[in-house]
């Protein structure tokens, strides 16, 4: 039978087996299939290349859709996927954490996820463990397996944010706080990996609401220095790598949607009184002051230091620098659009936004000039645009139509030349 053919030595029978089984609940919600598949995978609890087979199948199956998580935890196979993913055995951890994703592919398993305290074991498995009667004392993590998990935490929340999920409300407030005041732990103390597992995190955490976004930017550890403030000391004096994660980490910010972030915050009956136009202003007032702390941290204005990153040579920083460009330009209510094209502040590249925009060998590899058209199309789609002037207009359009492997006429010339 197929259930017989996953545990084949045969792997190209074991996958056709898997494959089979994934077809015929996806086409028919078998209750029964998922139960035997579940029974059998307990003949292999010993052998951890074969359970680690089923218990991929069972996510596969627990992720396909509401109902069949429903069926998957009604027969106990989520109930086993946690408990691998959770064990006290680490080796074990390090393979099967990434595993708890498959569970928030669904409205039914972040309900299980937040319930089940499945979301407290990965903010405790990533940030250390609270110790009961303090507020302070903790147990610290487990360096092998903290970074994933954050990985992974930052994946469930964004996938709460793409499915409405009030995952701030869900998560005890100790918990959230904790888990805030870790990350900016790991900001000023933390090894590199820990920083860039950070970062990412934080920035998938802030984008579930306008709540989550303005607990982050109103975070302080300590009186002396706040989250956002830790957040973005990391583009001083650190290696290129931790300067690209942080503009990126912004840039995730900043590119999700007004409207997302609103429908996230309606979720919650509290906020549902306030009127639409009072959380637009709210969001576009924490995303442009979120974008202001990245000059306060490098005493510039916030677009000289993109700029200046912009024209530089080494392709991390520059890339998310662009990047962030172009999550600006994203903005709906034109604001992004307004605050780089008002800079002009000299005639050179770096000092002048319309310059660089308009300049084609900025960018040389593939990548790059991806990266460089990506800005070009956000701007040229931004419905404020009519602001610019027609001159500008007729430019951005002009590029939009050459594409993003332009090439003035005179460089080809110049480069046969040399």
């Amino acid at each position: 039978s197929a259930i017989n053919a996953i545990s084949s030595d045969d792997l190209a029978l074991a996958e056709a087996g898997c494959e089979f089984l994934e077809s015929a609940i996806r086409d028919h919600q078998n209750y029964l299939t998922i139960e035997y598949i579940r029974i059998a995978s307990k003949q292999f609890t010993n052998d951890s290349i074969l359970y680690m087979r089923f218990i991929k199948l069972m996510c596969k199956i627990a992720s396909m859709g509401e109902d069949e998580f429903r069926l998957s935890e009604k027969c106990g196979a989520v109930q086993d996927i946690v408990a691998l993913c959770t064990t006290d055995d680490i080796l074990v951890q390090m393979n099967a954490v990434q595993l708890l994703i498959s569970l928030a592919e669904t409205h039914c398993g972040l309900e299980y996820m937040s319930t089940g305290d499945v979301i407290t074991w990965l903010v405790t498995t990533s940030c250390g463990k609270l110790l009961e009667n303090s507020n302070m004392a903790f147990q610290g993590p487990d360096p092998l397996i903290s970074a994933e998990a954050l990985r992974v935490l930052g994946t469930v929340f964004v996938k709460a944010a793409e499915k409405h999920f009030d995952l701030l409300n869900k998560m005890h407030a100790s918990i959230v706080t904790h888990f805030l005041h870790r990350i900016q732990h790991y900001f000023e103390e933390g090894s590199e990996e820990e920083k860039l597992a950070a970062l990412g995190a934080l920035a998938d955490f802030a984008i579930n609401s306008i709540s989550t976004l303005q607990l982050v930017m109103e975070t302080s550890a300590r009186t002396s220095a706040s989250l956002v403030g830790a957040w973005m000391d990391l583009l001083i004096n650190t290696r290129s790598e931790l300067v690209s994660a942080v503009l990126q980490s912004v840039a995730v910010v900043l590119s999700q949607p007004d409207d997302v972030f609103i429908a996230n915050t309606l979720c919650h009956s509290a906020h549902q009184s306030i009127p639409e136009s009072e959380h637009r202003e709210k969001i576009t007032s924490l995303k442009r002051l979120l974008l202001g702390k990245i000059g306060t941290a490098r005493n510039i204005s916030t677009m000289g230091h993109l700029l200046k990153l912009a024209t530089q040579p080494v392709e991390g920083p520059r890339f998310a620098a662009v990047n962030l460009m172009r999550a600006m330009a994203e903005q709906p209510t034109g604001w992004g659009l307004q605050q780089l094209f008002q800079y002009t502040v000299s005639p050179s590249l770096e000092g002048n936004f319309p310059l660089y925009l308009q300049e084609r060998l900025t960018e040389y590899s593939k990548e790059g000039k991806d990266w460089k058209f990506a800005l070009i199309l956000a701007v040229a789609h931004n419905p404020n645009r009519g602001h610019l002037p027609a001159e500008v207009n007729e430019k951005i359009e002009l590029m939009v139509q050459q594409g993003a492997y332009y090439l003035p006429p005179h460089t080809d010339v110049q480069t046969m030349e040399a």
